[in-house]
């Protein structure tokens, strides 16, 4: 069985939050890339850069995670609420 993480993530652009369950060990980079092509079909029209500009930012301490470390190296909370930037 895969350990997976529940995260909240806000999408102030869209004005719409939604739930992910992502392995822990996936890092950052992929999980942003997986979520923005989620989003981009859910949501016609959006478009995400595809230049790995888009940041995930943690809401309870404004740090932008980085791209390399995996959810389980960050040691995230279930439930962590995060912004898609």
């Amino acid at each position: 069985m895969i350990d997976k993480i529940s995260v909240y993530i806000m999408f102030p652009a869209l004005n719409v939050e939604h739930n992910f369950m992502i392995p822990l060990d996936m890092n950052i980079r992929t999980a942003i890339d997986m979520i923005s092509k989620l989003i981009s079909e859910e949501y016609r029209g959006v478009k995400f850069s595809s230049e790995g500009k888009n940041r995930l930012v943690q809401t309870f301490t404004g740090k932008v995670l980085p791209d390399t470390c995996s959810f389980r190296q960050l040691d995230l909370a279930q439930g962590e609420k995060l912004i898609f930037m």
